[in-house]
C-alpha cells in the first residue's frame, strides 16, 4: 500500500488544469481529485465520447459534494503531431493560463502501431506529450508556478537506449507482438524521462517545474493486449488506481515537491531514474532528434 496524499477542499479554486487521457484509469482519478478540490479541469482524450461520458460522472460527484471544481471534455490524439497542434492553439487562444499540464495519455498496443506520420505509435504518444508541452508553455508562463507532470513507468528502466531506426521512418511496424508491444512502451516511458529532465534544465529560472512520474504497478485498461490469465494475475498483484494516482497529486500541489524539478518521483517521493534514464546526454540527443524529426526549434520555445 503507497502513502496516503489527499488534496482539500477548495485548495484549487482558480487553478486550470489539462489531463491527457484523463477519461480513464489514473487519469480519471485525477481529474476526480481536482475536480473536488476546486480546480477547473479539462480532460484531453482521444474518445470524446468518452470524455464526456467520465465528465458527467465526475461533475455528479462534484455536486453531491458540494465542491467547486468544473470539467470539460476536448478530443485529441496525442499521437498525432498535427492534433497536439491543433489543440494547443485552440487552448492559447482562449487566452487563460494553464496551471498544471498533466501529460498522461498512454496505451500498450500490438495493432496500428505505425501513425499516419510514420511515427511509432508508443513513442508518438511521448513526443506528442513533449510537443504539447513546449506549445502550451505560453499559458503555463501566466500561472505563478506552473507544474508540469509527466507519467513515467518503471517500464523504461528494463531499456538500455533509443532506438532511432525503429520509433520514426520505413522500419516503424504496423503490428507488433506482445513483447515487441511491451519493449515500445518501455522506450515510450524511458523517452518521457528524457523530456522531463531536459524540459527542466531548460525552464530553471522560470519558476515552472517539472515531475516524472512512476504510478506504481497499477490494473488499468493498458494491460487488455495480455491474455486473460495474465490479467487475472496482473489484477491480484497490483494496487488500485487511487493509490497510483497519489503521486499525481503529490507532484501537482505538494509545497516541498514545488521547490524541486526535473526528478523521477514514486510513492510521494523523489526516486532515481535507471542509470540510462538520468543520461543528460542522450536525453539531448533526443530532444535534438525530435526537433529534426518535428521540423522545430525546440530551444526557440524556452526565449
Amino acid at each position: 500500500m503507497l502513502r496516503e496524499y489527499t488534496i482539500p477542499k477548495d485548495a484549487l479554486v482558480g487553478k486550470t488544469i489539462i489531463v491527457t487521457g484523463g477519461d480513464a484509469g489514473l487519469g480519471r482519478s485525477s481529474v476526480q481529485s481536482f475536480a473536488l478540490a476546486g480546480a477547473k479541469v479539462i480532460i484531453a482524450t482521444q474518445s470524446l465520447d468518452r470524455a464526456t461520458s467520465t465528465k458527467n460522472e465526475i461533475m455528479t460527484i462534484v455536486a453531491q459534494k458540494n465542491a467547486k471544481g468544473t470539467v470539460e471534455a476536448i478530443a485529441v490524439d496525442i499521437s498525432s503531431m498535427k492534433a497536439v497542434q491543433v489543440f494547443a492553439a485552440k487552448f492559447l487562444g482562449r487566452g487563460e493560463k494553464l496551471d498544471i499540464l498533466v501529460n498522461n495519455a498512454g496505451v500498450i498496443s500490438r495493432s496500428n502501431t505505425k501513425t499516419a506520420e510514420c511515427f511509432e505509435v508508443h513513442f508518438a504518444l511521448a513526443q506528442g506529450h513533449f510537443l504539447l508541452t513546449l506549445l502550451l508553455l505560453p499559458a503555463l508562463k501566466k500561472a505563478r508556478n506552473a507544474r508540469i507532470l509527466t507519467i513515467s513507468s518503471v517500464a523504461h528502466s528494463a531499456i538500455s537506449g533509443i532506438p532511432y531506426d525503429n520509433i520514426y521512418g520505413g522500419k516503424v511496424p504496423n503490428k507488433q507482438s506482445i513483447s515487441g508491444a511491451v519493449k515500445s512502451y518501455g522506450v515510450s516511458k524511458l523517452a518521457d524521462v528524457y523530456y522531463s529532465r531536459w524540459t527542466a534544465q531548460q525552464l530553471k529560472t522560470t519558476g515552472i517545474t517539472t515531475y516524472c512520474i512512476h504510478p506504481g504497478a497499477v490494473s488499468t485498461g493498458i494491460w487488455k493486449i495480455v491474455p486473460i490469465a495474465v490479467r487475472w494475475i496482473i489484477k491480484h498483484v497490483t494496487i488500485p488506481v487511487e493509490e497510483g494516482a497519489r503521486t499525481y497529486l503529490y507532484c501537482a500541489v505538494d509545497p516541498e515537491a514545488g521547490k524541486e524539478s526535473g526528478l523521477y518521483y514514486y510513492d510521494c517521493a523523489v526516486k532515481r531514474p535507471s542509470e540510462v534514464g538520468a543520461d543528460d546526454k542522450k536525453a539531448a540527443e533526443l530532444v535534438a532528434t525530435s526537433g529534426k524529426w518535428l521540423n522545430i526549434d525546440v530551444h526557440s520555445y524556452f526565449k
